[in-house]
């Protein structure tokens, strides 16, 4: 399980320089393209907290680490 964990944290690697590349090139002057890029990247790791906050159990973690 851990392996599956890390190799889709891997992909992030691989997809993210490629996708505020993207989101760089796409429109405007430069200023406008990287604010762009800064307010989906915030975006995503906004929502990746509350995903986060949804689905972490600290009590079942805990209980698993200790057995």
């Amino acid at each position: 399980m851990l392996s599956l964990f890390i190799a889709l944290q891997s992909t992030s690697g691989i997809i993210a320089p490629w996708a505020t590349g993207a989101l760089i090139d796409g429109a405007g002057n430069q200023v406008d393209r990287c604010n762009t890029a800064f307010v989906v990247i915030g975006i995503l790791c906004a929502i990746g907290g509350v995903v986060a906050a949804f689905f972490v159990d600290a009590g079942r973690d805990s209980a698993h680490d200790a057995a």
